[in-house]
């Protein structure tokens, strides 16, 4: 029976299906084991649940009702439950520390510190006949700087 020019031809062999979803499962794990050996061990926990379930459920025709819940379900995930989720496992490890001085560095940084005082300044405040006000400093040390300023 010829199929009439109205009918859908497949639209894609059923190989072609398996290829492309073999080949993200490949990028995916490659790039989880990335994550996982730069030590990023939630994010690639989350790439790896997210994009294997992604691919399950647009490889499979018995999935076919969660394709419209899938997109929801993973901004819930990605954007609520992962952050929620590694703020909790960051409270229990020394992540925020990885970046500070050893204790003994930060000791002798603090201890090094010095406070330098700067020079100080008499300052005298002058009426003008026009209501405004000329603001004076003047340096206590031998040779006296003096700046003036009309204040309005």
């Amino acid at each position: 029976m010829q199929p009439s020019p109205t009918q859908a031809k497949s639209p894609s062999p059923q190989w072609m299906k398996y290829l492309l979803a073999g080949a993200v499962l490949l990028i995916d794990l490659y790039l989880v084991m990335l994550m996982y050996s730069q030590g990023e061990y939630l994010f690639a926990i989350l790439t790896l649940v997210i994009l294997t379930s992604g691919v399950y459920i647009f490889s499979n025709k018995k999935t076919y009702a969660w394709r419209y819940v899938y997109p929801g379900i993973t901004g819930m995930i990605i954007f609520i439950l992962f952050p929620l989720v590694a703020t909790i496992a960051i409270a229990f490890t020394n992540y925020s520390g990885t970046n500070q001085l050893a204790f003994e560095r930060a000791v002798s940084v603090l201890t090094d510190q010095r406070y330098f005082s700067g020079d100080k300044y008499d300052f005298k405040l002058y009426p003008q006949a026009d209501g405004n006000y000329k603001l004076a400093l003047h340096n206590k040390r031998p040779i006296k700087i003096s700046y003036l300023k009309t204040l309005n």
